[in-house]
């Protein structure tokens, strides 16, 4: 009898486990390649962090992405981990320059789209997310624009 509930319970973990599909990546169509071939960089920076010389690159409307940020390291200097905090790091001041840039009308966030190495590059690349604001003395909050 034991033996009869252990496979049921087998069996149903099983085809439990087999019904469930992986997602699609929305951003399969975004790589490097592409990207060079299809769009031109909006801004560029030379950034530096702790000593860790990198670039920064900006396109606007380049392959279905209203803002693509790409940030680039050297691939051998430190290790992976330094290196995605570092592009972590740099994101957020972009962010930070933002959302100060637009004096309050919009809120800007990142996505992750993908990290890894390229030719000679740890690239990592975010799409910036824009949301309209309004701010009332209460606080600030998304409008709405389905409405």
């Amino acid at each position: 009898m034991k033996k009869i509930l252990i496979v049921i319970f087998l069996s149903i973990i099983v085809s439990c486990a087999t019904t469930q599909q992986a997602k699609p990546d929305e951003y399969a169509h975004i790589t490097i390649p592409k990207i060079q071939d299809s769009c031109v960089p909006a801004e560029s920076y030379h950034v530096s962090v702790v000593g860790m010389s990198g670039m920064v690159i900006v396109f606007d409307n380049c392959l279905k992405i209203n803002k693509l940020l790409i940030v680039l390291f050297n691939k051998d200097v430190y290790n992976q981990k330094i290196r995605q905090v570092s592009a972590n790091l740099i994101s957020l001041h972009y962010i930070k320059y933002l959302n100060e840039k637009n004096n309050g009308e919009t809120q800007h966030s990142l996505k992750l789209i993908r990290s890894g190495v390229h030719e000679q590059n740890w690239t990592t690349m975010y799409e910036t997310i824009q949301k309209k604001i309004t701010c009332t003395p209460s606080g600030c909050k998304p409008i709405d624009e389905r409405k």
